[in-house]
């Protein structure tokens, strides 16, 4: 087997050219996974097309037991050459653990080049139990930072076929990952609501996605005039934020609309209002679903 091969075609897919070789693949495209039913590492294709630095490289994702059959990883490569060369392997799992990482997929964000990874991972436990992971490079895949992007372990079994794939998409910074996960026999799919400007080096390792509502603390606190609230909802539904006295007294409706799950930011001012507020303790409530949380804010004046 020649391994990993690339192909391109110059004239909308009439013809595609010669074979270039690009990476072997030890341990082939299909390999055992202990727990899953049927594991494959076939390879995943990307084109930056964005207008950074990196526009035109082409990139390529993919599994293999290169560092033993107990042990596949996460490996990539790319061309800055429309395909002509190839970098060596880099992998993208960056763990030490020599546990198995498999089912791969990788998106470009055509609004920054960044690159992004999905894959299963289980440098953090023991026999079956499974987690996901994410890799970003924001360098054109000279590197990669890796991120912890499920909820909680799960642990497949072998006798339930798990499926063959992830899947992660990337546009303007918002990153949305698919995986399948299985509980007592169980399978359901998720997704994380990923923001790229969330993502930090003090982040790596233990990105926590939107599961939970949440309702921040307001920014800035004091105030005067005006100041910004941010909540977090994990399902779509309709959405009320309104302001009240320390009293309850209600002075305004700042949302009550049906909102897609994620995080949203709004601004209170003043003297938006029709009435004069005087300096003093406010509270901001939300509504949504079962959900209702408020919080207390200091008007200065």
């Amino acid at each position: 087997s020649l391994g990993i091969v690339f192909d391109k075609s110059t004239d909308g897919g009439e013809t595609f050219g010669t074979d270039i070789f690009v990476a072997d693949q030890p341990g082939g495209w299909d390999f055992d996974v202990p727990g899953i039913l049927r594991c494959n590492g076939l390879p995943v294709t990307a084109c930056d097309v964005s207008d950074s630095e990196y526009r035109g490289n082409v990139y390529i994702l993919w599994a293999d037991q290169r560092n033993g059959e107990e042990n596949p990883d996460i490996f990539f490569a790319r061309s800055e050459d429309e395909g002509e060369t190839w970098s060596d392997p880099l992998r993208v799992n960056d763990d030490t653990t020599g546990r198995h990482q498999f089912f791969c997929w990788m998106a470009v964000d055509s609004s920054n080049g960044n690159i992004y990874a999905i894959f299963y991972d289980r440098r953090n436990t023991t026999g079956f139990a499974t987690e996901v992971y994410m890799a970003r490079s924001t360098d054109g895949g000279e590197s990669f930072t890796n991120y912890k992007i499920s909820e909680s372990e799960f642990t497949p079994q072998a006798n339930v076929f798990f499926g063959d794939y992830t899947n992660i998409a990337a546009s303007k910074g918002n990153i949305r990952p698919i995986w399948m996960r299985m509980d007592n026999g169980d399978l359901s799919v998720w997704t994380a609501l990923i923001n790229d400007n969330s993502l930090t080096d003090i982040d790596a390792g233990r990105l926590v996605p939107v599961y939970e509502y949440q309702l921040w603390p307001n920014y800035p606190n004091p105030f005067n005039p005006s100041t910004k609230i941010e909540y977090k909802i994990p399902r779509s539904g309709n959405v009320e934020l309104k302001i009240y006295s320390i009293t309850g007294d209600e002075i305004v409706t700042l949302v009550n609309e049906y909102k897609s799950s994620g995080s949203y930011e709004i601004e209170f001012n003043v003297s938006d209002l029709n009435v004069e507020l005087s300096s003093g303790v406010y509270i901001y409530k939300i509504v949504s679903g079962v959900y209702r949380a408020s919080r207390k804010m200091l008007l200065l004046k």
